[in-house]
This record gives structure tokens, C-alpha cells and sequence, in this order.
């Protein structure tokens, strides 16, 4: 992966998929780290929140924040979503459209 992503010339954003029932685990604090370095933008996507009750939600949007906080690269607007619920799925939907436009 980071030979891809260290050599890629069309990348212009990275999606970063966050199970919102178990936050960033270290795995993705390192990917993140890993961006960075390489200077490739990103957005944090925390996936599931219909699995998660509204608490739950707030928790891991407030720990997501803090640790972004540490990361100049990510848009530090997270996109929460459920696909079965539909929800969120237009701002990502936006975010693409305006990439490739």
C-alpha cells in the first residue's frame, strides 16, 4: 500500500473508513501517520452509526476530533454514515462529484 500511495500521481483524496462501533484503532492512527508523511489528503468516514445509540456517536466523534487534531492533512469535517439508512452517503456522493468535476 505505501508503495502505492507513495508513487500514485491521481490521487487526490483518500476515503479512511472508521467502524464507529470500535473508533480508531492503532492500526488506523498509523495509516493516518502514514498520509501525512506521504502529504496525501484524506477524510475520516466513520461508518455504522446505525449500530452505535446517538452517545455512543458523540464519544467517537469527540475522540476522532482529538485526534485529528495531530493531523494537518485530514478535512477535519468527518462524515458519519449508515448505508442502510442512507445517511451521509450524499456528502460523500458531493465530495466525489467535486473531484472529479
Amino acid at each position: 500500500i505505501y508503495d502505492y500511495l507513495n508513487t500514485s500521481k491521481n490521487l487526490k483524496l483518500i476515503f479512511v473508513l472508521i467502524d464507529s462501533r470500535k473508533g480508531l484503532m492503532s492500526d488506523d492512527i498509523d495509516l493516518l501517520y502514514m498520509l501525512d508523511e506521504l502529504n496525501i489528503n484524506y477524510q475520516i468516514i466513520l461508518t455504522k452509526i446505525d449500530c452505535i445509540n446517538k452517545s455512543e456517536l458523540q464519544d467517537v466523534l469527540v475522540k476522532t476530533n482529538n485526534e485529528l487534531i495531530n493531523h494537518t492533512l485530514a478535512n477535519k469535517s468527518i462524515i458519519a454514515v449508515s448505508s442502510s439508512k442512507k445517511y451521509g452517503l450524499f456528502e460523500i456522493k458531493d465530495i466525489i462529484y467535486n473531484l472529479i468535476k
